[in-house]
């Protein structure tokens, strides 16, 4: 009968949450299988990563072979158009990055204007509802849960892309 081999869940916690190294780094370097390493850290109530942070971890140690900056045939300078409108700008060190590194660049703009970052559970809304009209002056944060898309906002935005209008015309003249 084989004996089950006991880890030390105190280490295994230490190496996979302060040094957040991967179940499978872990297994490797206690010489045994991940199965091993997860379960005790189950087992002793540490738990393991959802995967998006594992992911986002592993991306950090070694980014994913695509990310060669302006090396790789993908490379757009750091900006992209999202299918919805809204332009994302490559910024893998900030905290709202994506798995894939990338921030709403109306989200930056708003932080850079208020020299401080977007609170937690905040959303910043284009007040003209052009997705790509990233200005300071077009840019109004507020709380998700105050947020809703309802006909009054609508109004406002029609109202808003009328008088940009005139604005330009009067320029113009």
């Amino acid at each position: 009968m084989s004996q089950k081999l006991k880890l030390n869940p105190a280490e295994v916690d230490s190496l996979y949450w302060q040094k957040e190294l991967s179940l499978s780094d872990i297994a490797q370097l206690l010489d045994c299988d991940m199965g091993t390493v997860r379960n005790t850290l189950i087992h002793h109530g540490h738990g393991i990563r959802p995967r998006g942070e594992a992911t986002r971890i592993a991306l950090k140690k070694k980014p994913h072979p695509i990310r060669k900056g302006d090396k790789s045939s993908h490379w757009k300078g750091g900006r992209n158009k999202r299918h919805g409108g809204y332009i994302e700008i490559y910024k893998p060190e900030h905290p709202r990055a994506t798995v894939r590194g990338y921030v709403l660049e109306h989200i930056l703009v708003w932080e850079e204007a208020h020299h401080q970052l977007l609170p937690s559970g905040w959303i910043v809304h284009h007040l003209n509802g052009i997705k790509d009209d990233n200005r300071p002056k077009n840019l109004l944060s507020m709380p998700k849960q105050g947020h809703s898309p309802n006909l009054t906002m609508k109004e406002v935005q029609k109202r808003l892309r009328e008088v940009e209008a005139e604005l330009t015309q009067q320029r113009l003249c």
